[in-house]
């Protein structure tokens, strides 16, 4: 009997996720930090899911997320951005836009696009770049398991994709900070 009620209790708590994440539209609250998202309603997915900065988790109604990807001359082109906590606390919701294809620039993502998330901390007044080996994914039926880079699919919804923001430090976490260090530091950057 406790196995049918956690199970009705997880799904029951995961359609209330996958309901908000399709409804509540968090990008619409104005973000202070990453600004200038170019909407695209016929081509966008949501990402789901928790974050930390240095281990300690986000401040819920300050703390922002971004979704980043580039653009043909290689430079990065926010298409997605919301306010952590802003719609339940403790989760961020993001919806990350397409490409406009009336437009001549490269304005949004292509389906299976790598994405760049960055977190930044108000308080501290800094960003993050969330590296892959940063990111953790989690099963939530009936949310979609999202892949480490995450990549970019139309009119799906992803969770749990959790973070741990951290600067960069003991990377390959071997006691030193050195060149092994910067190396996965510049493969992270080269994914």
């Amino acid at each position: 009997m406790n196995k049918r009620r956690n199970l009705i209790v997880n799904l029951f708590v995961s359609s209330m996720i996958v309901f908000f994440a399709l409804h509540a539209h968090a990008d619409e609250t104005t973000t202070i930090h990453f600004t200038g998202v170019k909407k695209n309603a016929q081509m966008s997915c949501v990402y789901i899911g928790n974050t930390k900065i240095n281990k300690i988790m986000a401040v819920n109604n300050e703390d922002e997320i971004g979704v980043f990807v580039k653009n043909n001359d290689g430079q990065e082109v926010l298409i997605g951005a919301c306010i952590y906590g802003d719609n339940t606390q403790g989760v961020y919701f993001v919806n990350v836009y397409g490409d406009d294809s009336t437009t001549p620039e490269k304005d949004g993502a292509f389906l299976n696009d790598t994405l760049i998330f960055k977190v930044w901390d108000k308080s501290a007044d800094k960003e993050y770049i969330v590296y892959t080996n940063q990111m953790q994914t989690v099963e939530d039926n009936p949310l979609n398991l999202p892949t480490v880079p995450p990549q970019f699919q139309n009119s799906i919804s992803f969770g749990l994709l959790n973070f741990n923001a951290e600067l960069p430090r003991d990377i390959v976490k071997d006691g030193e900070l050195n060149m092994k260090d910067v190396l996965a530091i510049m493969n992270a950057l080269g994914e």
